[in-house]
């Protein structure tokens, strides 16, 4: 999993935190291999859920105005996390 944080300076002086991360790693992740038809239905694997809490427990903190997400189903078992 992949997390990606910036800083953007507005012209108010304001400024926001922007975090950008992946679902948690599937099969497919794991082996380097395309989804094929299993794009939409791909879960996340167990070993996925220990570096997940973690990413939840640093974002419990975390004031968002805004969420966006993917409705695919690894998507949403990342976000249940």
């Amino acid at each position: 999993m992949f997390r990606f944080g910036f800083r953007a300076k507005t012209p108010f002086k304001s400024t926001k935190n922007y975090y950008i991360f992946r679902h948690g790693q599937t099969l497919a992740n794991k082996e380097h291999r395309n989804y094929g038809k299993e794009i939409f239905i791909a879960e996340i694997l167990p070993e996925a859920i220990g570096p997940l809490t973690k990413l939840a427990e640093y974002l419990k903190n975390v004031d968002a105005s805004a969420n966006f997400a993917s409705p695919i189903l690894r998507v949403q078992q990342t976000i249940e996390i």
